[in-house]
């Protein structure tokens, strides 16, 4: 949660000034490190990065929770599940893939709000995977 007061600026964490963006993320020792090192991470650029250096090498767990519970993390847990279909039903793999895959660009893409939303309804939601798809697109 940002505590900054409307209107100021966060202030910029000294191992961002130090290390950059990824930098600031791996040094991160405590929660309120990790929300001061994640408040740096604005723009889809920086999510970006931040996922491609968590996939280089995995970012600290108080790094980590701070950047799922943000509502522009990308659906992460459903994509675990999701992942989990390829070893569990290798034969059907390419099916789903067939089937998900347009449903991903046509109605999440590369809108971060868009693939917040999964995460939030997929717990409460009554439907197949693809109107889970279909209903985060709309909502988002």
């Amino acid at each position: 949660m940002d505590r900054t007061p409307a209107g100021e600026e966060p202030e910029i964490p000294e191992t961002y000034v130090r290390h950059g963006l990824v930098g600031a993320l791996r040094a991160v020792d405590s929660m309120s490190r990790a929300r001061a090192a994640c408040s740096m991470v604005i723009t889809p650029d920086d999510r970006t990065t931040a996922a491609e250096a968590h996939a280089e090498q995995p970012l600290p767990g108080y790094t980590r929770w701070v950047l799922s519970v943000r509502p522009d993390c990308p659906a992460v847990r459903d994509l675990e599940v999701l992942a989990m279909g390829h070893p569990m039903f290798p034969a059907r793999a390419p099916d789903a893939e067939d089937a998900l895959c347009p449903l991903v660009r046509d109605h999440l893409g590369d809108r971060a709000e868009a693939w917040a939303v999964p995460a939030q309804i997929a717990e409460t939601f009554h439907g197949t995977a693809p109107e889970l798809l279909m209903t985060a697109g709309a909502i988002a």
